[in-house]
C-alpha cells in the first residue's frame, strides 16, 4: 500500500513494517520507548532476570597485599625526567591561573568601588 493511501488501520503496524512498506514516519525517543514498552508486555519472557554472580571467597590480608604487588609490578612508572617535567608544567599553570585571578579580582574590586564613591 503506498504511503499516501495509507488508511487509519497503519496506526497499528508497527515502526518495522512502516519502513519495509517505505512510509517510514520519525519518531520522537519517548514513543520509542512507549512502543517497546508495548512490545515487552507483549512478550513477557523476553527480559528474564540474568543470575547474580557468584561471590568470591574473601581472601585474607596476606593475599591481598601480595596482588596488590603484583598489580604494582604492571605499572607503568614515569621516569625520573618525566616527573620533573611534568611537575613544572603543572607548577607554571598554577602560577598563570593564580595571577589571572588575582588580576581579574583586582580589577573588578577597583571598578565596583569606582562606581560606588
Amino acid at each position: 500500500m503506498p504511503c499516501h493511501a495509507a488508511s487509519a488501520a497503519d496506526g497499528c503496524r508497527t515502526s518495522n513494517e512502516r519502513e519495509q512498506d517505505g512510509c517510514a514516519v520519525s519518531m520522537n525517543r519517548q514513543t520509542k520507548r512507549m512502543m517497546a514498552k508495548q512490545e515487552d508486555k507483549k512478550r513477557p519472557d523476553a527480559r528474564q532476570k540474568q543470575p547474580a554472580p557468584a561471590q568470591r571467597e574473601k581472601s585474607g590480608p596476606r593475599e591481598y597485599f601480595s596482588e596488590v604487588k603484583g598489580e604494582m609490578r604492571k605499572v607503568a612508572w614515569p621516569t625520573k625526567k618525566e616527573v620533573i617535567n611534568s611537575t613544572i608544567i603543572v607548577l607554571i599553570a598554577v602560577i598563570v591561573m593564580a595571577t589571572l585571578i588575582f588580576g581579574f579580582d583586582y580589577v573588578s574590586s577597583k571598578f565596583v568601588l569606582f562606581l560606588f564613591d
